[in-house]
């Protein structure tokens, strides 16, 4: 009795809705803090350049009413002139802190003094003061970090990823890739069977081929395709080397003589991957991630591009939906860095409806 026009504009204005209360919500409660009389005090130990930048990006970008109290001077430290007002010596510290309520101390400083900077710091632990720390030059700053806790052992460690680590997000992932995977290989099904027989009656030898390939972090696993080429194809490649189209360490020519009949059609349809289904539903690769090199071509990795071994190899990933052959090495590597730090469910998504249109088009393949 009821249209589907009112459901759907149902739907649609509760969404709004939802949205719209949501950024309300946040904007009142910075509202709120701006208007508090007693804001967050902060003191900052560093009067150099460092603590004066810092000082200046807290006055514009935080929602609190923050009150910067002053800077605390460092051993050796002349004094910015915009490090006003001087609280004085880093040594007073603790009688600072009892003369006046402060919430949070931060330390703007490189590691040069450990001891007066661990003896300032304890000022605050013990007084229950929030602080806030610098983190010397050795520590990348990209990634994510956490502070990690092993029992027995009495010092708390820094915990630095470059990689995804929701674990909840990654066992979505993983459940994204056994579901589809197992969908995959029943749809996949006849065409699999089909590809098999042709192989088998074109060219002698087996359906599948089976190569080593470095996995997450260099673990080694064997990949699954459909045979495409003749059988002595690696012994023939060194003969070819010196054709090879691509840059850096991978080996790819348009016009492959070792490639069969059969061979050239699942390659321009990417059919050949169809079997590295089984490969995700193991758990040796995913859907969507870099594609899994020959170890021979990790040993020819630059120091930087060995980062896109921290994740699992995927079926499908930046390149397959952006160009394939047609992009060089250097992009092509730098597009997987960009999928790992960029990661998310979405983000799988998108390019496995990015992937559809790319194989059904054959761009880029060869």
């Amino acid at each position: 009795s009821v249209s589907r026009s009112l459901v759907a504009m149902f739907a649609g204005l509760q969404l709004g809705s939802l949205m719209l209360g949501r950024v309300l919500a946040m904007e009142i409660v910075k509202w709120y803090r701006s208007r508090s009389d007693d804001g967050h005090r902060v003191v900052i130990v560093g009067s150099n350049d460092r603590g004066v930048a810092f000082a200046e990006t807290l006055r514009q970008q935080s929602p609190f009413n923050l009150q910067i109290l002053g800077f605390v001077s460092m051993p050796g430290e002349s004094g910015h002139p915009k490090a006003r007002p001087n609280l004085g010596y880093v040594g007073s510290l603790a009688s600072l802190l009892d003369r006046q309520p402060v919430d949070e101390v931060v330390f703007a400083v490189p590691g040069k003094h450990p001891q007066i900077l661990r003896d300032a710091m304890a000022s605050c632990e013990v007084r229950g003061v929030d602080v806030l720390v610098n983190l010397p030059p050795t520590v990348p700053s990209k990634g994510t970090m956490a502070i990690a806790n092993v029992s027995g052992f009495d010092f708390p460690l820094l915990n630095l990823r470059r990689t995804p680590t929701s674990e909840a997000r990654l066992a979505a992932k993983r459940a994204l890739d056994f579901t589809g995977a197992l969908i995959g290989i029943i749809v996949a099904g006849p065409v699999m069977a089909a590809t098999a027989i042709a192989i088998r009656i074109t060219d002698p030898g087996p359906v599948l081929f089976r190569q080593v390939r470095a996995g997450r972090n260099g673990r080694k696993f064997t990949m699954l395709k459909f045979r495409s080429m003749v059988m002595d194809a690696e012994k023939r490649k060194a003969e070819l080397m010196h054709l090879n189209e691509m840059d850096g360490p991978v080996f790819k020519i348009k016009r492959d003589p070792r490639i069969t009949a059969v061979g050239r059609f699942i390659r321009k349809t990417s059919i050949d991957e169809l079997p590295q289904l089984f490969n995700i539903l193991f758990g040796d690769m995913s859907i969507v991630g870099p594609r899994p090199p020959l170890p021979s071509e990790v040993e020819q990795y630059e120091p930087w591009q060995r980062r896109r071994l921290s994740v699992k190899p995927g079926l499908t990933g930046m390149w397959q939906v952006s160009g394939r052959n047609q992009i060089d090495f250097e992009e092509w590597m730098k597009m997987d860095l960009e999928y790992i730090d960029n990661w998310s469910l979405w983000l799988d998504i998108k390019i496995i409806l990015k992937t559809i249109p790319a194989v059904v088009l054959r761009s880029g393949a060869s």
